[in-house]
């Protein structure tokens, strides 16, 4: 039997990418957003959801490096690693996807300090980038980290 990994897929811009669905607690529609203060851009702010203040990380100015207005069609991801609790906000969350493990591909790319590969799930005429939360928390500077985490 092959193996899969379960994931959440979801677009930003017109690219899309997954996350292991163990890490997505829900999926949300647009909530009021209040700023916080001295953040990095790519935070939007804090939210209110289900009754706990959730900070809100902006993926399409993280990962594609634009600037977005909100509209009313966005989502939110909420994630959870480890005791952090973060509000993803994407275009469009798609569906939940198994993966057949055949289908994925590493790619090698460089970031801001050192390479990196990543893996490519190759579906019929989509390619889906698969994004690991852990890695993407980590890689922030610790000053925007600290303030995460001071959020929840």
């Amino acid at each position: 039997m092959e193996t899969q990994a379960r994931k959440v897929v979801c677009q930003i811009g017109e690219e899309e990418f997954a996350f292991p669905v163990e890490h997505i607690t829900g999926i949300e529609k647009p909530q009021p957003i209040t700023k916080v203060p001295n953040t990095a851009e790519h935070i939007k702010g804090v939210t209110n959801i289900r009754g706990e203040v959730t900070p809100l990380l902006d993926l399409r100015s993280y990962l594609l490096k634009r600037e977005a207005t909100l509209d009313e069609d966005y989502k939110i991801l909420l994630a959870q690693v480890g005791e952090i609790k973060i509000g993803l906000i994407v275009d469009k969350a798609n569906e939940v996807l198994d993966i057949p493990e055949d289908l994925l591909e590493s790619v090698t790319v460089e970031g801001n300090e050192n390479e990196r590969s990543i893996q490519v799930a190759k579906m019929e005429n989509r390619l889906i980038i698969l994004l690991d939360i852990d890695y993407m928390l980590n890689e922030m500077d610790a000053e925007t980290l600290g303030k995460l985490k001071t959020m929840v």
